[in-house]
């Protein structure tokens, strides 16, 4: 079994993912697309992966980017959450959206 990274170096990092996939949070959860136990798995997945290095590294060259890494645990996560606030925010401009499918 795979001991868990520390809770707040996963937290800082998850936070930074956030902020350089500019991914806002705290509208999320404000818009009801993240709740406060979404964030909490987030950050336990993060704890799981054993490449926090690489991760670190990624953060460190970036100032923004328009997703988090290929090998990132939450990157669906985070592209969902970007996603359904952009969708919201359409929808308060009164913009029809189109959906795939």
């Amino acid at each position: 079994m795979r001991v868990l990274g520390r809770i707040m170096t996963h937290y800082r990092l998850m936070t930074r993912m956030a902020q350089t996939t500019r991914t806002d949070l705290t509208d999320a959860m404000a818009g009801g697309d993240l709740s406060r136990q979404d964030w909490a798995d987030m950050v336990q997945t993060c704890r799981r992966c054993g490449r926090t290095g690489c991760c670190q590294d990624w953060l460190d060259h970036r100032e923004t980017a328009g997703c988090a890494p290929e090998n990132c645990l939450n990157r669906t996560r985070f592209d969902t959450i970007k996603r359904r606030a952009t969708a919201r925010k359409g929808n308060r401009d009164g913009r029809v959206l189109r959906t795939s499918g």
